[in-house]
């Protein structure tokens, strides 16, 4: 099966069912591959159903050749669903715009609270390249999805924010600088929700993320979206004991990112985008967030030409 066409939003909100009494929804987006399942792992342990990509699976599902409607029901007893929604990885994926499709799906515009996190474009797009160039995607493609994927994020909270929908912001390298318990203790405060300590610490004890006794729920994704047993995208999060800030190592970001894609980068504004939510983040939570070097240091490894 291979993909079709982007799917219109109302397509999508007509096969989302929620209750009457519809619950308070966090809705979690993310450009790919920054460190958001460790996110769904914060939550579940909060006693909050957390559910992994359930409207971009539906939207992959409705892309196949042929469409798949599948429908999705949210439980009725749920006070609080955490949705976490990634943006990216091919073009279809990089426009998608998950709070849309809940305002047209019939959730209140009151009853959501976008919960933004980004994190620092050299590490990110480099994970892109890593993790992403099994189905068939060029590296160069990757990297202006990527681009893509970080203005919709933009566009999203700009478009939350006319509507008077919270807002609120979180980068990745908070965990550079801070504990994660002091991190996680100020978004649960400015969501309203209780918290509790033991949810960032001994997550080796925890069952398995995709188990169902997790907390989590993953919908099933098309045949070409899942990972082979030797792809192991959550990983990182699979054998942490606790949310924890993972530097991407210099031979990396050079193994895979090339002068010409890092200025393809920088000329795309996503340095500044990234600096703009780094700097709320670190208003929001109270907590000193200091400024990434990631594209400075590599112009100088590279002896390119200052930015």
């Amino acid at each position: 099966m291979k993909s079709n066409h982007i799917v219109d939003v109302k397509k999508l909100a007509d096969g989302i069912k929620f209750p009457k009494s519809c619950p308070n929804i966090v809705l979690g987006i993310y450009p790919c591959r920054s460190a958001s399942t460790k996110d769904l792992r914060v939550f579940a342990e909060n006693g909050i159903l957390s559910i992994y990509q359930l409207m971009k699976s539906r939207q992959r599902w409705l892309m196949q050749t042929p469409p798949q409607d599948r429908e999705y029901f949210i439980p009725k007893d749920a006070k609080t669903i955490f949705l976490k929604e990634t943006i990216g990885y091919n073009k279809e994926d990089s426009q998608f715009n998950p709070l849309q499709i809940l305002l047209a799906a019939g959730v209140p515009a009151e009853k959501i609270t976008v919960f933004v996190s980004m994190r620092e474009p050299i590490a990110t797009v480099t994970s892109w390249l890593e993790q992403f160039s099994f189905n068939g995607t060029t590296k160069n493609e990757l990297v202006k999805n990527a681009i893509i994927a970080y203005k919709t994020v933009d566009a999203i909270v700009t478009e939350a924010r006319t509507l008077h929908i919270k807002v609120i912001v979180n980068v990745y390298e908070s965990l550079r600088d801070a504990p994660a318990n002091d991190i996680y203790q100020m978004i649960f405060r400015k969501l309203n929700l209780p918290f509790s300590e033991m949810s960032v610490k001994n997550w080796h004890l925890l069952p398995p993320l995709t188990n169902p006794q997790s907390g989590i729920t993953f919908p099933v994704e098309p045949e070409n979206f899942q990972h082979t047993p030797d792809h192991p995208i959550h990983s990182v999060v699979a054998i942490s004991h606790e949310p924890k800030y993972r530097k991407k190592s210099i031979k990396k970001i050079d193994n895979e990112l090339t002068p010409q894609q890092v200025k393809m980068l920088t000329k795309s504004n996503i340095f500044n985008i990234y600096d703009i939510y780094r700097k709320e983040a670190s208003q929001t939570l109270e907590i000193p967030i200091r400024e990434s070097h990631e594209l400075k240091n590599y112009y100088k490894r590279h002896e390119l030409l200052t930015k």
